[in-house]
């Protein structure tokens, strides 16, 4: 991995446009045939805390449970405190704009490895629309917003890696840290890993990433 002071390329009003009118457009297809946001996982997995108890002793529930990390249940207890009419509806909108969030950053990564606009556009229309993100879109699960962070997280370390900002590390070690919380496969070996390998690519950017890693590593760590 290399170091550039390459500024990245900004998306214009246009292509987030084109960009929201084809997620709109495909969504709006994939209602009219019968697809629907899926709450039905609230309860039936083991990692998720007791909807009672996400109602009614959210964070107590999350200081005792060690099974999983608690990021994905503090979402799923903040849904449930709206209510039975309105849970529904944040889960969905959330998941609706983590999609958009994904699709736009997909679009944007290619931009930035000098892919033109038509075969990124097309590309990350495609798999936009695809069946394995429509349906786990409409699946209250993390595997959805696993997936979003991932991706972001690309993007962030691609803006670091070209301006050496401070604010894009941030973001990524924020995704990272949002990662860690919500499933127990991202593992604190696997921040370290990535942490060290940073270091490693980018010495002229050790400290900072360093620090800004220590941070990360001090909240994945916090009861």
């Amino acid at each position: 991995m290399g170091e550039s002071t390459d500024k990245p390329p900004a998306l214009s009003s246009r292509e987030l446009a084109c960009l929201a009118a084809a997620f709109a457009m495909v969504h709006a297809l994939a209602y009219a045939v019968g697809l629907r946001f899926i709450t039905d996982s609230l309860g039936l997995f083991m990692q998720f805390l007791d909807p009672e108890l996400l109602r009614t002793r959210l964070f107590e529930s999350l200081f005792y449970m060690h099974i999983q990390p608690p990021l994905f249940n503090l979402f799923l207890g903040a849904g449930l405190k709206l209510g039975d009419i309105a849970a529904p509806l944040f889960f969905h909108g959330v998941f609706l704009v983590l999609g958009f969030a994904m699709y736009a950053a997909i679009y944007a990564l290619q931009r930035r490895l000098g892919v033109s606009r038509i075969i990124a556009g097309v590309s990350s229309t495609l798999f936009m629309a695809s069946p394995p993100f429509l349906l786990a879109g409409h699946w209250l699960f993390y595997t959805f917003p696993c997936a979003a962070l991932l991706t972001l997280s690309c993007l962030w370390l691609d803006h670091f890696v070209r301006t050496g900002r401070r604010g894009p590390l941030w973001a990524f070690f924020g995704c990272l840290v949002m990662l860690a919380g919500m499933r127990s496969v991202f593992h604190l070996a696997w921040l370290g890993v990535i942490s060290l390998g940073l270091m490693a690519a980018l010495p002229r950017h050790r400290r900072p990433v360093a620090c800004v890693a220590a941070v990360a590593f001090v909240l994945c760590t916090l009861p």
